[in-house]
């Protein structure tokens, strides 16, 4: 699914722009490791208001 949802963002930047994609997910190891294995960074000592870890990925 998450690939799916890659694919539609490509397409939207090829159209718009853009140069990253931003993701919030809760600080959990499994998911963690889950988009480090898609590809994201996750931004170190960074936590939002919802107390979310937050990683990027460059399109």
């Amino acid at each position: 699914m998450l690939t799916l949802a890659y694919e539609k963002v490509l397409e939207g930047a090829n159209i718009f722009g853009g140069s990253y994609i931003w993701i919030e997910y809760e600080d959990v190891d499994r998911l963690r490791e889950f988009y480090r294995k898609f590809g994201f960074t996750e931004i170190k000592d960074h936590t939002s208001e919802n107390n979310l870890k937050m990683a990027i990925l460059k399109i």
